[in-house]
């Protein structure tokens, strides 16, 4: 980003740097146009120095490569991101999907208030003599992902429609043995027509068989955590996912998280937002959240 890290010839050959989408410990995303068709991509920039040696595994398709490359590139799903190629540079590895989602800003002129109702007002830009040398070469982009979308009002009709995509995927990667043990509103984007996709497969890893190999690490978002996570108990990994999915759907409906720290969720301790009628989210029979009010669908 700072102009400091030398792409190879191959990447300068086939990609041209765009938009800003995100950093964080591993590294940071960026767009990018793909010459040889213009299309715009993705691209993850993994500092080698930050993937542990355990998530090192050896492809038979494509080498020895991060676990996150090798699942993305062995599954399939109309709502789980695309994997492109993976190009390895000096310090870093690149993983190339597909870019997916619309700007959630009421400045986009892809969204249309009667359509999508509710829209946020358009932040404010820093007028260019106020950035930085470095903010007027690389744009900081508006997410594209489901936190930035359900700042909106939603329907219900629109809750459902989202809320099976996300299930759908996620069960789609159980039956392949898969979980993604980081399953948060914003490791999911959305477009402008509700379509949704799961990315972010960093935390990623198959289900293990045997409790001795169980999950002891948590790298996800604690808010999303279960019961076990949160009192650092091991885990398989698909129980945990089915009660993040659950804070989603909660996150989704009412546009804040159920839990504020960790005692609520170990307690399972929720409290509906003012000028909500519980009953109709709950199921009277074991007073628990009432999934299928929202998803009778699936």
């Amino acid at each position: 980003m700072s102009g400091k890290i030398h792409l190879s010839k191959y990447f300068n050959k086939h990609y041209i740097i765009g938009d800003l989408l995100g950093d964080g410990a591993f590294g940071f995303v960026l767009t990018a146009i793909r010459i040889a068709d213009s299309t715009e991509v993705a691209i993850k920039f993994i500092s080698k120095s930050k993937i542990p040696d355990d998530s090192w595994v050896d492809d038979p398709h494509i080498g020895r490569v991060p676990q996150e490359i090798a699942i993305l590139n062995s599954i399939n799903h109309p709502n789980i991101i695309n994997f492109v190629e993976y190009i390895n540079e000096d310090d870093y590895i690149l993983l190339i999907t597909e870019l997916h989602g619309t700007e959630w800003d009421s400045s986009n002129p892809l969204l249309n208030p009667i359509k999508n109702p509710g829209l946020r007002l358009a932040k404010h830009q820093k007028p260019d003599e106020f950035k930085t040398d470095q903010e007027k070469v690389i744009r900081k982009r508006t997410s594209c992902d489901l936190f930035e979308c359900i700042d909106t009002k939603i329907t219900k009709a629109t809750t459902q429609k989202i809320f099976a995509q996300i299930v759908l995927a996620i069960y789609y990667l159980h039956s392949l043995n898969i979980v993604h043990r980081d399953l948060k509103d914003e490791n999911i984007v959305i477009d402008e027509n509700y379509h949704v996709k799961l990315i972010d497969f960093g935390s990623a890893s198959y289900i293990p068989k045997h409790p001795e190999n169980y999950f002891t690490r948590f790298n996800g978002t604690t808010h999303f955590a279960s019961p076990e996570i949160v009192k650092k108990k091991a885990y398989r990994g698909p129980e945990a996912e089915i009660w993040s999915l659950g804070v989603l759907l909660f996150t989704i409906v009412f546009g804040e998280n159920p839990f504020q720290n960790k005692d609520e969720i170990m307690e399972g301790k929720y409290i509906f937002p003012s000028k909500i009628d519980p009953g109709k989210y709950i199921n009277k029979k074991n007073k628990t959240f009432y999934y299928y009010y929202l998803c009778n669908i699936i």
